[in-house]
């Protein structure tokens, strides 16, 4: 009842075996081609067929011909390896424009046909249609990996791709202003502004900033842990990926900024009987995580009061790394480490400096050659 594994001499591979209930067989075949030893061929099939015992114990496997999209959508966001946001974005794309649309289909109706029809017609936004039939497309891989389905009729469906839209961000002025506006009025939130245009952190990253990641004797921080908002409610976790993990090193005035954010934290430790302690450089009035909501509303004060540009908190990241880029002192490379940008993200956000580069890289032979050997080819008499 468990499956088995034999090998298969003619083919020279494993093959792992587990009948389901309803008498159907599920099999899978592992080469030690693919694997650098026989061993790990073999383990990779007993990894399988674990898998799959787990998901029949489950009753993932009952019937699998009568499982619909809506259920195996249900099991599929069950993964456990998921983070809580991510977990709450899947759903909210997959039940809200697939599972209420094309939930009611058995997994084996699915056709390409079928799903171009729900691509298109589907009522959402540009943006929103293209992230549901991306996760769509994911949830089938998985269905695929596990043979629920034999193929992924989503894999060759298309949908135009929204535009991308040009992220607002301050110019110098205008987070000078900004800053001299709360210096005077919210130097809470003027330190914390500071030290968002100086370090490029994200808003989780500086929500979820502890003291025990902060060192102000050598002038550096290090991401170690994020503070995200699920349906209103504060979750810690890692960052997304092994980049997000860094050390920023900090400036004197950072450092400054960040002994006086520590003298304020102690003050407010010591005067309130309120306080949960949870090691946050930039806490609530108790401890707790600072709201978004009282950021975003901080940020649309800025604008109407100082008659700047409104731009949400996420985008002070963008505005440090629009400044940084500005002034030209910083490799390409070293700017992307320092704010722990992906490759695919790091050429979107410095187009305009890669470009500028590029331009730059335009020499002429003077340049190249060196002007006496330029000259000396110029006077070389045409064959």
């Amino acid at each position: 009842g468990g499956g088995q594994i034999r090998w298969l001499e003619s083919r020279r591979c494993f093959l792992a075996q587990l009948v389901v209930p309803g008498g159907r067989r599920i099999s899978k075949t592992f080469a030690p081609a693919d694997y650098k030893t026989p061993r790990q061929a073999l383990q990779a099939a007993e990894a399988w067929l674990a898998e799959q015992n787990l998901l029949k114990q489950k009753g993932s496997l009952l019937e699998p011909n009568r499982l619909t999209l809506g259920e195996w959508i249900e099991e599929y966001l069950r993964n456990p390896a998921w983070k809580e946001k991510t977990r709450a974005d899947y759903a909210a794309y997959l039940r809200r424009f697939v599972s209420r649309h094309l939930g009611h289909l058995r997994l084996q109706e699915l056709t390409p046909a079928r799903v171009q029809q729900w691509a298109a017609t589907v009522p959402a936004t540009p943006y929103q249609r293209a992230k549901a039939l991306h996760y769509l497309k994911l949830c089938l891989n998985r269905a695929v990996d596990l043979e629920l389905i034999h193929r992924n009729p989503a894999r060759k469906v298309r949908v135009e791709r929204p535009h991308a839209r040009p992220q607002p961000a301050w110019d110098a002025h205008e987070a000078r202003a900004a800053l001299e506006y709360l210096s005077t009025h919210d130097p809470f939130m003027y330190r914390y502004v500071y030290l968002a245009l100086t370090t490029g952190l994200r808003r989780e990253e500086l929500l979820g900033l502890k003291w025990q990641y902060v060192d102000l004797e050598e002038g550096f921080l290090r991401v170690e842990e994020v503070c995200t908002y699920v349906n209103s409610r504060p979750s810690f976790g890692r960052p997304k990926t092994p980049g997000s993990r860094r050390t920023v090193y900090l400036d004197p005035g950072t450092v400054a900024i960040l002994k006086e954010q520590q003298e304020y934290c102690q003050m407010l430790r010591a005067l309130r009987r309120d306080w949960v302690e949870m090691d946050l450089v930039f806490p609530s009035r108790r401890g707790t995580p600072l709201s978004e909501t009282n950021l975003s509303e901080l940020m649309r004060h800025l604008a109407r009061t100082l008659g700047i540009t409104h731009i949400p908190p996420k985008n002070l990241r963008h505005t440090h790394v629009t400044l940084l880029d500005s002034t030209g002192r910083v490799p390409l490379h070293v700017a992307a480490q320092r704010t722990g940008h992906s490759p695919a993200v790091r050429e979107q956000h410095y187009q305009a400096r890669l470009e500028r580069q590029q331009r730059e890289a335009a020499l002429g032979l003077e340049a190249l050659l060196g002007e006496e050997n330029a000259n000396n080819l110029q006077t070389v008499p045409k064959s």
